[in-house]
């Protein structure tokens, strides 16, 4: 749910399905290649964030950098 809210705040058009077949590693006819990489994107940070070490570590410019070069790749 995290993942469809996060992007549909990024301007990606799509329904809750769709980002959970992405997130499986589907795929999706109806679904530009730019909407469904934000939404794998979006995935990857996440699986960063939630790495061990990584989700205990204090937020610093460094960590924050990486989390948004993950998204925006």
């Amino acid at each position: 749910m995290s993942l469809y809210k996060q992007s549909v705040l990024e301007g990606v058009i799509t329904i809750y399905s769709d980002t959970e077949t992405l997130v499986e590693g589907g795929k999706i006819i109806n679904m530009t290649a730019t909407n469904a990489q934000k939404v794998i994107n979006l995935k990857h940070a996440w699986e960063f964030i939630l790495t061990d070490g990584v989700v205990d570590f204090p937020s610093n410019f460094i960590i924050l950098s990486q989390i948004n070069a993950i998204v925006e790749e």
